[in-house]
């Protein structure tokens, strides 16, 4: 369960917490963590989610180190398929991290089941470009992190091939 004060609240943070419940209610996927439910009352919210117990991504790395290629195979295929699942009905994450990629019970024969989570900075845009730069730094695709971005892409960037570099930058770190 995922619990905000509202009071702590600005009104732009309650603004983007409202846009993921709406967001993170399209997705239905094994590799998304799935939000049941979510309560508003005067002082909280309360999202109801899916548990994955077993931590995430970053947790994982450092408990085990070395991943064997394999395992880092399944994991990204499964990354990659709810990636997928969200870009076809036009939510673009926006934030993929290792932090962001949670791992439940694995259901046999598989060793890994991986869940997206955390759709805070998602964004509905099934056919036009972003034009809110964000995202976690280490993760973020170059024109990004341009300082002359804006400028450059005035319109906006495709926030499907951030994600893209992201899931790539998860993939590095799971083989090194």
């Amino acid at each position: 369960m995922k619990i905000i004060k509202r009071d702590k609240l600005k009104p732009r943070t309650e603004e983007l917490l409202q846009r993921e419940v709406k967001n993170h209610e399209l997705l239905r996927h094994e590799n998304i963590v799935r939000l049941y439910t979510w309560i508003k009352t005067p002082q909280k919210y309360f999202l109801v989610m899916e548990v994955c117990g077993r931590g995430d991504l970053l947790k994982f790395l450092h408990s085990v180190g070395d991943v064997e290629i394999s395992d880092a195979r399944e994991i990204f295929r499964q990354l990659l398929e709810g990636v997928a699942f969200c870009h076809g009905l036009g939510v673009m994450h926006r934030d993929l991290k290792l932090e962001n990629v949670l791992l439940a019970e694995p259901v046999a024969p598989a060793k890994h089941h991986v869940k997206i989570s955390d759709f805070g900075l998602s964004d509905l845009r099934p056919f036009d470009l972003s034009s809110t730069y964000c995202g976690s730094p280490l993760y973020a695709a170059p024109e990004l992190m341009d300082g002359n971005m804006r400028a450059a892409m005035p319109n906006g960037y495709d926030a499907s091939r951030s994600d893209m570099w992201s899931c790539g930058v998860i993939l590095y770190a799971l083989l090194t």
